[in-house]
């Protein structure tokens, strides 16, 4: 019981100033010396990395969202070039063209795929590469307005799932993503996607 009274002293005795140990000095020392040079500079990379990888992903996000709206407005032009009649000059034009944007989200998602790193991520990722695949079989076989349906389902199965990467590329970068697309919007009357869809 002694030795307890005599730590209480002890500690009393330092933490009151009347003496600092020598050993406290050097502990005291070599702490501050660790976390000036080692645990800061750790602490303040780990946060750049967090801000670097967090402007990437918003950066992707916007230039994704972009994008596949323009994409969509594209495919538009081509649905309406199809439908108007035989114009084989501008509808290569343009089916060029889709496929070009196609092409570009596509290699897109590599990048994807190495950035989002869970296993759902990787699962949307795939998806959305696969739709993209779908689409490009689509428009790379339409010669005339009996295609377009065919065109259409495409793109109404690759907008649902563009949108959830987007969603999950928002939530990578702590973004609060609460956009609904509206799929009433992809809605053609009398179309059937049966037997539509090309399989990648």
């Amino acid at each position: 019981m002694n030795w307890v009274v005599q730590l209480f002293k002890y500690i009393w005795v330092v933490l009151a100033g009347l003496h600092i140990p020598v050993w406290m000095t050097i502990v005291a020392v070599i702490f501050g010396v660790f976390i000036a040079n080692w645990w800061l500079p750790n602490l303040n990379a780990r946060f750049e990395n967090a801000r670097i990888r967090s402007e990437y992903l918003l950066n992707n996000l916007k230039t994704l969202n972009t994008d596949v709206g323009v994409l969509v407005r594209e495919i538009g032009t081509l649905n309406r070039d199809l439908v108007s009649g035989p114009q084989p000059a501008l509808v290569a034009e343009k089916k060029e063209l889709v496929l070009r944007l196609i092409a570009d989200l596509q290699w897109r998602s590599i990048e994807f795929d190495i950035i989002i790193p869970d296993q759902n991520g990787k699962i949307i990722v795939k998806d959305y590469s696969a739709d993209l695949d779908i689409m490009r079989h689509g428009i790379e076989s339409a010669k005339s307005a009996e295609d377009v349906g065919g065109i259409l389902c495409g793109l109404r199965k690759f907008v649902p799932t563009s949108h959830r990467l987007l969603a999950k590329l928002a939530a990578e970068a702590d973004v609060n993503l609460t956009l609904q697309p509206d799929f009433d919007e992809m809605k053609v009357p009398n179309l059937s996607c049966e037997g539509l869809l090309p399989q990648s």
